[in-house]
């Protein structure tokens, strides 16, 4: 609401300073897993400005970094420790930070995966695949977290696994072999299949033979209660 005036007042000059404050602008760095959506606390980064200056911040519980009265200008973001099982973000992120600008980025971290691959043959002849044996997936809880049954070629595949250890337990196998008893861990890398070679042995006993047995074990029974209930009335006595 003032007119500049420019008219001169004498030879004296004066010197004015004019103080405008410039770091008005605010960033705001969310942090999130890029499944759940969920904040990331405790992931590190580095943050240079435009002039050079280099700061290090952490996320808070929510997966935040607030910097405020932060300058304008272009501002790099660098992931330099991620958390846990999460893989690191190598991309840099470029801002243009405007003045009295509230800008907010959002970075997404992937947890680490693998994959488990069975593979299942015959003990004394691993060019036989065995189709349709059953396994459980347990996570290091003994969680079942998944099950499977091997296709035609005797083989599974459990995908999509974050990194860590797990258990595979064979539940049901065909009726030639015999189950494989012995739990089966397995440690899951990343970007890595980790092919695991499981054998069943012939069970030695025919399933025929089997019922043959059983069937023959309840004739025998049936024998044995015949023979006892022969010798308890044989020996009886009457008493007149």
């Amino acid at each position: 609401d003032y007119a500049l005036c420019n008219k001169s007042y004498g030879e004296n000059v004066a010197e004015v300073s004019v103080n405008a404050k410039l770091d008005k602008s605010e960033l705001v760095i969310k942090k999130i897993d890029s499944e759940n959506k969920n904040g990331l606390k405790g992931v590190k980064f580095k943050i240079i400005t435009s002039d050079g200056e280099t700061n290090e911040y952490e996320t808070d519980d929510e997966g935040k970094i607030i910097i405020s009265n932060q300058k304008p200008g272009t501002i790099i973001i660098k992931e330099t420790k991620p958390i846990g099982k999460y893989q690191i973000n190598e991309n840099e992120v470029k801002v243009d930070l405007k003045y009295n600008e509230k800008r907010e980025v959002v970075i997404e971290n992937e947890l680490q995966k693998g994959k488990i691959k069975i593979i299942k043959t015959d003990k004394n002849n691993n060019e036989i695949k065995l189709e349709n044996v059953k396994f459980e997936l347990r996570d290091e809880n003994d969680k079942v977290i998944r099950e499977g049954k091997t296709d035609k070629n005797g083989e599974l595949i459990f995908d999509n696994l974050v990194i860590g250890k797990y258990k595979l337990v064979e539940t049901e196998t065909n009726s030639e072999y015999k189950l494989q008893d012995e739990e089966v861990i397995v440690e899951v890398l990343n970007n890595k299949v980790q092919e695991v070679n499981i054998q069943n042995e012939k069970d030695e006993i025919p399933e025929e033979q089997k019922k043959e047995k059983v069937e023959e074990s309840n004739d025998e029974s049936i024998e044995e209660y015949e023979e006892k209930q022969t010798y308890v009335e044989e020996n009886i006595i009457i008493n007149d």
